[in-house]
């Protein structure tokens, strides 16, 4: 199971120049949460990046979701690209700074998903977002979200 969670009662526009909006952002994971449930980040940007990742990930490639707020990023790493049911392995990880040769990040989480969940994922919560936006009327938002769009692809 693989869910992004951006509860909107959470969100808050807090400049408009540039646009700046804060909140939650934090992924379901095979029911463990990612960094952790309520992270406080930037939720457009971590949904941005996720967009790029997706994109990534449909064409075989790695791509990698950032959080702004903290050491952590996720990795999406395209498992069997040629089957029509393709698996992402989604893996957590805590950047360290090496200290000596050898020393890496710590894979926190890892689970191996659908592509299409992770796309479905994206566009609900884009969808949540979207009508927050609408029922607040921040256009800006709005604009910020057609820009990210939606992973359409699968």
């Amino acid at each position: 199971m693989f869910r992004i969670n951006i509860p909107t009662d959470a969100l808050a526009v807090d400049k408009r120049n540039p646009l700046f909006v804060a909140g939650q952002a934090w992924l379901e994971i095979d029911g463990e949460a990612f960094p952790e449930a309520h992270w406080t980040d930037a939720p457009l940007s971590v949904l941005g990046s996720m967009r790029e990742a997706l994109a990534c990930a449909h064409e075989g490639e790695l791509g990698e979701v950032y959080f702004f707020e903290g050491p952590f990023y996720v990795k999406f790493l395209p498992e069997n690209t040629l089957s029509a049911e393709r698996t992402v392995d989604v893996v957590g990880l805590r950047d360290r700074v090496p200290s000596s040769p050898g020393d890496g990040d710590e894979i926190v989480i890892r689970a191996s998903v659908p592509l299409g969940d992770l796309v479905r994922s994206h566009q609900q919560v884009v969808g949540e977002l979207r009508q927050w936006a609408t029922a607040h009327a921040e256009t800006e938002v709005l604009e910020v979200l057609a820009l990210i769009g939606s992973a359409d692809f699968e």
